[in-house]
């Protein structure tokens, strides 16, 4: 395992720094026994799974984080918005990607993880995993958005990463409730839903779902969400802080930022209902309140298949 130090320089095009002749001959330093060198761990334009790297847009900001996985723990469901770069100082690592696709990483591996996909990490015996790993991210907005379910640890059926989504969705509404407040906005904001259920039919037409079945699902998750916020503000549990998330610089780009991981995931519930997996799932909100528990039976008549 080479240091940090060195990962960061190579990393950085060191070599592309220098002058052209001193990288070529790379010359002895002469307070040390050593020779500099640089190496090149990672050169690609796109993630693990081949999708293109794109980055986020807004105020840059730049995460590095080291990260230790023991040997028989997982990390929870997630999937990350935007790029990260990943190397795996010691130990392996086995990622499971949308429930099915497995890789597994050792010492020395480097990669850009997958950008929009969920996935789970599960450290290896004997040592587990330790990675230093770099968000290119956006100032306002999470790199990494984790996901609550109480499913198996291992190898989640699609439907139960589409519920963990529509879970995470109805939990944004409590501070875009608040902000509403705040600003003493409607809960209704007919322009704003005819956008996203635009955008989602988009979205969803570049993994061939048909536009009625998007825009029944999208509707459906905008429809729950408008009866939370009313339950939250008719409860008085919505209050109004001086500060907190923004409309428009937070809460609404983290709710865009859900989108393509949704319709990528609801792609695969079709799926699985045209092969006819039985559309089983171990879901349970976690949550025993009254007003998400109404908000999240809304939702799930979206669901393909859905029945009472």
């Amino acid at each position: 395992m080479t240091h940090t130090r060195s990962l960061v320089a190579a990393s950085t095009g060191l070599a592309l720094l220098m002058p052209l002749a001193w990288a070529e001959t790379t010359p002895s330093n002469p307070h040390t026994s050593q020779d500099i060198s640089a190496r090149n761990v990672l050169d690609t334009g796109s993630d693990i799974l081949g999708r293109p790297v794109q980055y986020p847009t807004g105020e840059a900001q730049i995460l590095g984080s080291e990260i230790f996985i023991p040997a028989g723990l997982s990390t929870p469901l997630h999937f990350h918005p935007v790029p990260l770069l990943a190397y795996v100082q010691s130990g392996s690592i086995r990622v499971v990607y949308e429930g099915s696709d497995e890789r597994i990483y050792r010492a020395g591996d480097s990669f850009v993880e997958a950008i929009n996909v969920v996935h789970q990490g599960f450290g290896l015996p004997p040592e587990g995993a330790r990675l230093i790993s770099f968000d290119l991210r956006s100032a306002t907005l999470p790199s990494t958005v984790v996901l609550e379910t109480h499913a198996s640890a291992d190898h989640p059926a699609p439907l139960v990463i589409l519920k963990a989504l529509m879970w995470q969705r109805l939990q944004i509404m409590e501070a875009v409730a608040a902000e509403k407040v705040r600003l003493g906005l409607p809960v209704e904001v007919p322009e704003r839903e005819a956008e996203v259920i635009a955008d989602f039919i988009a979205l969803s037409a570049a993994f061939d779902i048909p536009a009625s079945q998007a825009e029944h699902f999208i509707h459906m998750q905008i429809e729950a969400a408008k009866t939370l916020q009313r339950a939250l503000i008719a409860g008085g549990t919505s209050q109004a802080p001086d500060t907190g998330p923004s409309l428009g610089q937070h809460l609404r780009p983290m709710l865009d930022q859900l989108n393509p991981v949704l319709a990528s995931t609801l792609k695969r519930v079709l799926d699985d209902l045209s092969d006819q997996t039985p559309p089983t799932s171990s879901f349970r909100p976690p949550s025993s309140d009254p007003a998400m528990l109404q908000a999240w039976s809304q939702a799930i008549t979206g669901l393909p298949g859905y029945s009472p």
